[in-house]
């Protein structure tokens, strides 16, 4: 019988990985629904903000199997293929990456190659001062579109980020920072669908669709 329970234990091991330890990082991805990204054929979201100027919106629709990117703003609509940028569409797609920020954060921890994670000890978070679990994610010179800059998330036990700062070139002083609020799920995927601060700024993420692979 113990040799039999071994056998299962084997081959259960050989499946699903029994000696494989998950980084935070990878934690807080799956918590957010990474595993399921595999089974979209599209998603589609518009990005709000709200700042002392006039709110302004932008809708985005991308294609993860063929890396093509659509955008939407007043009466204006483009695509482009993320495998192929050219001249004309660098400061578009910068735009794409940066509202998928707010949108698909948790997913870059994963994507994003030469990541630099530094976890520490619980810590207050900048906006609420309560103390959270706390991962600091930096990017190298010549990583991405903003290179050397660093976000610090603010995560519970369960993995939700509950607040975030973002510190540009990768600055001791924070840069911006806001909450992580109303949680929305859709087809096994988490979206944060609203950020603020007491400054009066505030990112929301409506409208979102997502089309699975048949």
């Amino acid at each position: 019988m113990k040799f039999l329970l071994y056998i299962i234990t084997l081959f259960t091991c050989f499946l699903i990985g029994c000696n494989e330890k998950l980084s935070i990082q990878q934690k807080i991805a799956k918590h957010y629904g990474i595993d399921n990204f595999n089974k979209i054929e599209s998603v589609e979201y518009t990005w709000n903000v709200k700042t002392k100027n006039k709110p302004f919106s932008r809708t985005w629709k991308y294609n993860p199997n063929t890396k093509e990117v659509f955008y939407k703003q007043a009466n204006i609509e483009k695509s482009w293929k993320r495998n192929n940028i050219s001249k004309e569409y660098k400061k578009l797609d910068s735009a794409f990456i940066n509202d998928q920020y707010w949108a698909l954060f948790p997913f870059h921890l994963m994507w994003d190659s030469n990541l630099i994670f530094v976890i520490g000890l619980k810590k207050k978070a900048p906006i609420s001062g309560i103390k959270y679990n706390w991962l600091r994610v930096s990017y190298p010179k010549g990583v991405g579109y903003t290179p050397g800059d660093a976000y610090e998330l603010y995560y519970d036990d369960e993995l939700n980020i509950h607040e975030w700062s973002y510190h540009k070139l990768g600055q001791k002083k924070i840069s911006k920072k806001t909450t992580w609020e109303n949680i929305k799920e859709v087809s096994g995927i988490k979206f944060t669908t609203e950020f603020k601060n007491k400054e009066g700024f505030k990112i929301w993420i409506s409208d979102i669709k997502i089309v699975l692979k048949k």
